[in-house]
């Protein structure tokens, strides 16, 4: 049987389902390097702006190693995030395939030089999207090709989860056809399965970080405006972070008006509540990598809004135009305004695409995403690994 390590810097909410999935199958041998236990236990997540521990189990179902326990991922920055154990579980582990998630550690660039040295394949992923790349500088980008194109180089195998990852990709030098689509999964079952028992007590749902990029006040401005055409509606507001302040000042009326609830941190099991209360999700970010809320209101069974640039947005992602998703150009509050009116005076049109959302989750599910990572590490061939047409 072969073995897979997979390098992670934490703990992460999302990845911990497909690891036990990857174990229960029994396909391959699986373990995981954590830098740091941040994530399975509390810590300060910035942007959040306070303590977060997770109420899901994170470490158990499969077999892993932590490296530096204790250790603070917060300014830590590209040469912060190492370890001295990291060679030493190399080393004992004798994996033949390392997975890793990008490439902005220094601990991931000295597993890629010891893949490449010991022959060890290198299977790659990562949320990275071409969309918000094109913001940054002729001169950076320039530097930028040159390290990551070297990067890639050695890589044995890519996983895109969406088209704005499969461009970057391509972008920075990695060949066509060494690209396999496997979906950013989550664990569908956990959010499907609320949807059946709750009622949907919601128009709209916002859920994330207050922080300026999250462009929250979009959301906000566009309901101002339905509410001031005399629309009547029902929103939710979830979540927490430093910009928390001036958010709840805007959201003052419609608060007093009856139109929205605002509510703080949800945790991990309160978040398939929250999403299944509402039709539709509403994704407004101008710095979103990919976006699985996005997936997760999906299994809900939610109709999606999302701003064009987010990463989740495409024929192979969690909100696909002319399926599951209205899009908009991200900072229109004009174009918003008329999506969430559109679903308001069109009652058929959100159940079609709440349909249409259930049948897109069934395609980003953790076992897709495991029988995917399987086919790559025993060289079977999966005779169309993108997603089925809903």
């Amino acid at each position: 049987m072969k073995k897979l390590l997979i390098l992670q810097t934490h703990a992460i909410q999302y990845y911990a389902p497909i690891y036990c999935e990857l174990t229960a199958r029994g396909n391959i041998d699986v373990v995981v390097a954590y830098l740091t236990d941040s994530g399975a236990r509390e810590y300060f997540d910035p942007g959040f702006n306070r303590m977060v521990k997770w109420d899901i189990d994170l470490l158990t179902g499969y077999r892993s190693q932590v490296m530096e326990p204790g250790k603070e991922l917060s300014n830590t920055g590209f040469w912060g995030r190492n370890s001295r154990e990291l060679l030493s579980i190399l080393k004992s582990e004798k994996p033949d395939y390392i997975l890793l998630y990008g490439y902005s550690s220094f601990m991931n660039w000295r597993a890629w030089w010891y893949a490449w040295r010991a022959g060890i394949k290198i299977l790659y992923t990562s949320d990275s999207n071409a969309r918000i790349d094109i913001f940054e500088s002729m001169v950076k980008l320039a530097a930028k090709r040159v390290v990551v194109s070297t990067f890639f180089s050695k890589v044995s195998h890519f996983l895109y989860p969406s088209e704005a990852n499969a461009e970057y990709l391509l972008k920075y030098g990695a060949a066509q056809d060494r690209m396999k689509w496997s979906p950013f999964a989550i664990d569908v079952a956990r959010f499907s399965e609320a949807h059946s028992v709750t009622t949907k007590e919601y128009d709209f749902v916002w859920i994330g970080k207050f922080i300026e990029c999250k462009r929250c006040e979009d959301y906000l401005r566009a309901l101002e405006n339905i509410t001031s055409e005399g629309i009547e509606f029902r929103a939710l507001l979830v979540g927490d972070g430093p910009c928390r302040d001036e958010i709840v000042k805007v959201a003052k009326n419609l608060i007093e008006q009856g139109s929205l609830d605002i509510r703080g941190f949800a945790n991990q099991s309160e978040v398939p509540k929250l999403l299944t209360a509402s039709d539709t999700l509403v994704f407004t970010c101008d710095n979103e990598s990919y976006g699985l809320v996005a997936t997760e209101a999906a299994a809900s069974g939610c109709a999606l809004v999302v701003a064009d640039t987010i990463g989740c947005v495409g024929k192979n992602g969690s909100a696909q135009p002319g399926g599951n998703a209205l899009i908009y150009s991200v900072g229109s509050i004009i174009e918003l305004t008329n999506c969430l009116r559109k679903c308001l005076e069109n009652r058929g049109l959100v159940t079609a695409m709440q349909s249409a959302s259930m049948c897109i989750a069934a395609e980003h599910d953790i076992d897709k995403a495991a029988a995917i990572i399987e086919s790559v590490i025993n060289s079977q061939n999966i005779e169309d690994s993108e997603p089925a047409d809903c």
